[in-house]
């Protein structure tokens, strides 16, 4: 049995990019010098994430209203992290 962390991004809760970064942030626990955009997320859940990690997405709809073109930007962050890392999976629950 894996003992896979389970965190859940919520598209009612998060209503701006900036409180998306800030939640990841803390949520995962990245250090200071995180750069709190897309690029930087991309880096740390690729290369950082070393235990198995789950990541949902619920309410994705209002998830994309909220953030408009960057709830794309993240979907293709998680999806192309995932790739790369074998203890990253995503999950949408549409």
């Amino acid at each position: 049995m894996t003992d896979r962390r389970t965190l859940t991004i919520d598209g009612d809760k998060i209503k701006t990019e900036t409180q998306l970064h800030k939640w990841l942030a803390e949520a995962l626990e990245f250090p200071c010098w995180y750069g709190n955009n897309f690029d930087a997320l991309f880096d740390m859940l690729s290369a950082e994430v070393s235990k198995p990690l789950l990541i949902r997405v619920i309410n994705p709809a209002q998830l994309q209203e909220n953030l408009g073109p960057a709830a794309d930007v993240l979907s293709r962050v998680l999806v192309h992290a995932a790739l790369e890392n074998r203890h990253l999976e995503i999950d949408y629950d549409y």
